[in-house]
């Protein structure tokens, strides 16, 4: 079983997935607001991270989904929200899509869609040497952050997250983020699903989005929120927490 954290005693049960630089502490700004007698979250750690930093596995978006929903059958919970961020809105979508009767709503944050990402040679380049590489990551995170945020916020995350997982599990998810394809399992999704992204997010665009989503999932909002780029849980998290409240509150999709 992998590591996570809790958050909550409610009905409404919320599973969050962490993204590639992430841990089980992605999700945590969302705790100021939900309501802890409404919701009761579940925060992974994925393997080689965080809570599951001693966890071997193969580090896929497969195996990110099933342990998942291992940690959902431990909890005893028959049916669930799910909350993923960056490589796990990928891995999110592979849940959700195994299933479907269980997942109530899906929210997909700055998401990688469910196809192949074509990275150009030097972006690949970049992304390996950010699986080891303090400098690497800050660029990719200053990059897909529009490059106006702080350099101490910068050098926080890269330290942190790379102190906090190892380059063996961060090189293999980066492998199944961009190049696993599970755009053939997704046949007219009907989970009410959000797609958050940053309008200063460089690269995963509300236009992105729209082609990666839109005729996969017919119960779907694209909200771009101003402020932020690629980590609006940080970059604004009030606001962030406030669409993802509403979104969940809502009655629109509910079963």
């Amino acid at each position: 079983m992998i590591g996570f954290e809790q958050f909550g005693t409610g009905e409404h049960k919320l599973i969050g997935m962490h993204g590639w630089f992430g841990n089980e502490d992605t999700f945590k700004s969302l705790q100021l607001s939900l309501d802890p007698r409404k919701y009761q979250c579940a925060w992974l750690a994925h393997r080689g991270y965080g809570r599951s930093v001693a966890v071997a596995g193969n580090y896929s978006m497969a195996e990110m989904a099933d342990d998942a929903l291992a940690v959902a059958d431990n909890l005893g919970w028959t049916s669930f929200s799910v909350i993923g961020h960056s490589m796990g809105a990928k891995a999110a979508q592979v849940l959700a899509t195994r299933v479907p009767s269980r997942v109530k709503k899906l929210i997909a944050v700055t998401p990688v869609s469910a196809d192949p990402i074509p990275l150009d040679p030097q972006t690949r380049s970049l992304f390996e040497a950010a699986t080891r590489s303090p400098e690497s990551r800050r660029s990719v995170i200053d990059f897909s952050t529009g490059g106006r945020l702080s350099s101490v916020w910068i050098d926080q995350l890269a330290c942190d997250s790379i102190a906090r997982s190892t380059s063996e599990a961060s090189a293999a998810y980066l492998r199944s983020w961009a190049d696993d394809d599970f755009s053939g399992s997704i046949r007219r999704c009907e989970i009410q699903t959000l797609v958050v992204v940053g309008v200063e997010d460089p690269s995963i665009t509300p236009q992105l989005c729209e082609l990666g989503f839109r005729s996969r999932y017919p119960h779907l909002a694209i909200v771009a929120m101003q402020n932020s780029g690629h980590y609006p849980m940080d970059e604004i998290p009030l606001a962030f927490g406030a669409t993802v409240a509403a979104f969940l509150q809502s009655s629109a999709g509910q079963r």
